[in-house]
């Protein structure tokens, strides 16, 4: 312009949302100068615009051209828990399943780089310090996820592990994921070891029940174990074939498989897999049906191994124990 403003000179808002004030009072302005104004304002959903004025206090006139804000919300993930399993107790240095399911309760895709990440635990080394989850869980999605806790060997009562969702690019966000147990004054090898002989005693004897010649049996033509863990060979006997041996196996999924051929020189009528030994990790019985004599037959097994140990199936038929007994050692 030709003159200065005049003192008391404001900026109005003339039109848009209230996301920002009212009135707000600038300084005298020489001619060719400029001047920087701000405005704090409040976030509504979406987009915001708003239409400001310069208003000369004596004619109470607006003058100059309008000005326009724009306000962009910013909107982040967002994340409900809708559920939670764990065990109420366990043993000393047993591990412990503590699962989740979440919501994308937000408005927007969880970040690719979202993950679980540990920011508390009661006792030190329990529990791993994250785990990936799936990415880009959209909005109204669920997924679960889990983590495997240790209870302390050297530690009784109550453990508490507190994880949230985290994101490099986008911080940290939703609600906290909480694991809680007891831990009974009971060290976990010393129960198992007691249980494991009651259970092998009980199965030697079934598996020994009833004498078979060189001429009957199962013969292991092929097998295979694939795992994320090591995978080392196995061994074979007339009583035990050994398909592997696993290590670090606890929690994940491992398959196996096998070509079985029936040399019992007769047909089997209703033959099935049937678990022995162990933990049968969701595998009991697998039905064969009719195996003729001679005939080779394929089985597999996904195994969601839940505890350590030697597991063993073997081949029924009428209650009849057929040799060897299929075996994978889960260490």
């Amino acid at each position: 312009g030709t003159v200065s403003w005049p003192q008391h000179t404001s900026l109005q808002l003339a039109a848009g949302p209230s996301c920002g004030p009212h009135v707000v009072e600038v300084p005298v302005v020489e001619v060719g100068s400029c001047v920087d104004v701000e405005l704090e304002v409040c976030g509504g959903e979406g987009r915001c615009e708003m239409w400001y004025v310069l208003v000369d206090p004596s004619s109470v006139q607006a003058f100059g051209s309008p000005v326009r804000v724009m306000v962009e919300e910013e909107v982040k993930a967002e994340c409900l828990v809708v559920d939670c399993e764990t065990v109420k107790s366990a043993r000393q240095g047993e591990y412990v399943k503590c699962s989740w399911v979440v919501c994308n309760s937000g408005r927007v895709a969880w970040p690719e780089d979202a993950r679980i990440t540990l920011f508390y635990q009661s006792v030190e080394g329990c529990a791993p310090e994250g785990v990936e989850i799936p990415s880009e869980v959209l909005p109204g999605q669920t997924v679960e996820v889990e983590v495997w806790v240790k209870a302390a060997e050297d530690f009784v009562g109550s453990f508490t592990g507190l994880y949230s969702l985290t994101s490099p690019s986008d911080g940290t966000f939703g609600e906290v994921l909480k694991c809680e147990f007891e831990v009974e004054d009971f060290p976990y090898m010393k129960a198992e070891e007691q249980e494991a002989e009651e259970q092998d005693a009980g199965e030697q004897e079934e598996l020994k029940a009833e004498e078979h010649s060189e001429e009957e049996g199962v013969e292991v033509i092929a097998c295979s174990v694939v795992c994320e863990g090591e995978v080392t060979g196995g061994e074979e006997s007339k009583e035990e074939c050994v398909i592997g041996r696993v290590s670090e196996s606890l929690g994940k999924e491992v398959a196996v498989e096998a070509m079985l051929k029936n040399c019992t020189g007769r047909d089997l009528e209703g033959a099935v897999l049937k678990h022995v030994q162990g933990c049968d990790h969701g595998v009991g019985t697998i039905e064969v049906g009719k195996w003729c004599a001679g005939e080779v037959v394929h089985v597999a097994m996904g195994l969601k191994v839940s505890k350590l140990g030697t597991t063993s199936w073997v081949v029924e038929e009428g209650g009849r124990v057929i040799l060897p007994a299929l075996s994978v050692d889960l260490m």
